[in-house]
C-alpha cells in the first residue's frame, strides 16, 4: 500500500537516489519536479522550498495552473515514485496539461506502482475539492490509457500540443462525491438567501388567485416567448400588459381568436412582449389556438387529462403534439414552464420528482462550472439534452431533486458564480 509523505519529513538521501536513477535510465523527468538539479541536501532543501512556492501559487507556470502539490510515495521505506496534483488549472492547463503528472522510478516499474499512484493522487483531489480531474498523455504512450481505465477515467480528445508539437491524448474522471458536496452547499445557500436575487423574474405578475383560469394562463403564453432575452424584462412587460385594460385581452384564447392579427400584434407589443412582432404574435395565437381548440381556452384541463403526471404531459406537449405547442414544447422552456406551474399555482404533480432542471443558460454554464459536463460538451448542440441526462444522474439517489436545484443554479450564474461555502 503506497502512502503520500510530505517533501519536509522525508530524506533527502532517498530523493537523491531516486532522481539518480532517473537520469541513469534516461527517463522522463515526470512530473516537472524531477526536472530540478539535486545532489545534495542543499538542492534538496531548495526543492522542498520550490515545492512550498507551487503550493501557494509562487511559480512560473501560472499560464497553466494556480497551485500545484507534490508528493513522494513511499512503500513501506522504500521511495518509489513522485507525484503531482495542478489545482485550479487555467483554459491551457486544462487543455494540455491535465490535474495530474506521476513518476515512478525506473527499477520499480510494471509492479502496479502506476496505477497505485495515481488511485491515491485521485484520492487526494477529492480533498481539495477538485470534482472534474483531468488526465493527458502523450499518444505515443502505451501504458497510462490502461491505467486511466482502470481509474474510470473516460476519454474526451485528442490536442496538439504547443510545447511539443505532439498529440497529447485527454481524459476526464468525475468526483461525484465533490460534486454532490458542492451542489449542496449551493442549495443550502440559496435556501439561506447568499446567492442573491430573493425576487425571481416570475413574481412580477398580478397576483391572480392561484387556482384561477387567467392565473394559469398568465403563467402560459408568455412563456413561449421566454428564450433569448432577459427573464426579467419579460415578466415585467408581461404584467403591463395584463394591467393595461386595452391589452389585457391578450391572456384570454378566447378573446385573442376573436380579434384581427393585427389587434394582437399591437397589443402584444405596445408593452414589447413580443420583440418580434411578426413571429412572436404568430406564436401566441398558435398556442391560444391550441388551448381553446383542446381545451375549450382552459389550459387546467390538460393536466386533469393527463392525471397530472409530469411525463404525461411533457411527452403530449414535445413529441405527441409539438408543432400545436410552438416554443413551450422546448426543452428548457417545457421543463420551466411545468416548474413555473407548480411554483405560481395550485396545480400539483403525482411525480414531481421527474421535473428536470430547465437547461438555459445559467443552468448549463452553472453545471459546467461544477463540473458535470466537459468544454466540448458545453459547446455541443445538445448541450440541453445533456444538461438534464447528467442532473438526472448525479441525484438520482439523492434527496434533492434536479428541479430543487434549478433556481440556485440559475441565480448563482446570473451573480457572477460567488465561492461556494461550507456552513
Amino acid at each position: 500500500m503506497l502512502q503520500l509523505k510530505d517533501w519536509k519529513t522525508s530524506s533527502g538521501k532517498d530523493y537523491i537516489e531516486m532522481l539518480q536513477e532517473f537520469i541513469d535510465y534516461q527517463s522522463n523527468l515526470t512530473p516537472d519536479i524531477l526536472e530540478l538539479p539535486c545532489r545534495n541536501e542543499e538542492e534538496y532543501q531548495n526543492i522542498q522550498e520550490e515545492v512550498q512556492k507551487r503550493k501557494e501559487g509562487n511559480h512560473i507556470d501560472r499560464d497553466w495552473y494556480q497551485d500545484a502539490y507534490y508528493y513522494l510515495a513511499y512503500d513501506k521505506n522504500r521511495l518509489v515514485g513522485v507525484g503531482c496534483i495542478r489545482n485550479h488549472l487555467t483554459e491551457l492547463g486544462y487543455e494540455i496539461w491535465g490535474n495530474i503528472a506521476y513518476g515512478i522510478r525506473p527499477t520499480e516499474r510494471k509492479k502496479g506502482y502506476g496505477t497505485s499512484l495515481a488511485k491515491v493522487l485521485i484520492e487526494e483531489t477529492k480533498k481539495l475539492g477538485i470534482s472534474e480531474v483531468i488526465l493527458c498523455h502523450y499518444e505515443d504512450n502505451k501504458i497510462s490509457p490502461k491505467i486511466f481505465q482502470k481509474l474510470g477515467a473516460t476519454y474526451t480528445n485528442s490536442v496538439l500540443s504547443t510545447e511539443t508539437n505532439k498529440q497529447i491524448k485527454r481524459y476526464r474522471l468525475l468526483n461525484k462525491e465533490v460534486v454532490l458536496k458542492n451542489v449542496k452547499n449551493l442549495y443550502r445557500m440559496w435556501k439561506e438567501k447568499e446567492l442573491g436575487g430573493e425576487v425571481m423574474p416570475e413574481d412580477e405578475n398580478p397576483h391572480l388567485p392561484k387556482d384561477s383560469l387567467e392565473n394559469y394562463l398568465y403563467f402560459t403564453l408568455p412563456m413561449a416567448l421566454n428564450y433569448q432575452r432577459n427573464s426579467y424584462t419579460l415578466w415585467e412587460v408581461a404584467n403591463k400588459t395584463y394591467q393595461d385594460e386595452e391589452t389585457r385581452f391578450v391572456f384570454s384564447p378566447k378573446e385573442c381568436l376573436k380579434r384581427s392579427f393585427e389587434e394582437v400584434q399591437q397589443a402584444l407589443t405596445k408593452y414589447k412582449v413580443a420583440l418580434q412582432k411578426q413571429k412572436q404574435t404568430e406564436i401566441w395565437l398558435t398556442l391560444c389556438k391550441t388551448i381553446e381548440d383542446l381545451y375549450e381556452g382552459d389550459i387546467r384541463k390538460l393536466f386533469l387529462e393527463k392525471e397530472e403526471n409530469v411525463d404525461t404531459i411533457r411527452d403530449f406537449i414535445q413529441i405527441e403534439e409539438k408543432k400545436r405547442f410552438p416554443y413551450l414544447s422546448g426543452t428548457k422552456i417545457c421543463n420551466y414552464w411545468l416548474y413555473v406551474i407548480m411554483q405560481y399555482t395550485n396545480q400539483k404533480y403525482k411525480n414531481p420528482e421527474n421535473l428536470t432542471v430547465a437547461p438555459d443558460t445559467h443552468v448549463i454554464k452553472s453545471t459546467y462550472r461544477l463540473g458535470l459536463i466537459t468544454k466540448q460538451e458545453l459547446e455541443r448542440s445538445d448541450v440541453q439534452k445533456i444538461v438534464i441526462e447528467r442532473w438526472n444522474e448525479l441525484l438520482k439517489e439523492e434527496e434533492i431533486k434536479p428541479i430543487d436545484i434549478h433556481t440556485a443554479l440559475w441565480l448563482w450564474s446570473r451573480n457572477g458564480f460567488q465561492e461556494i461555502k461550507e456552513k
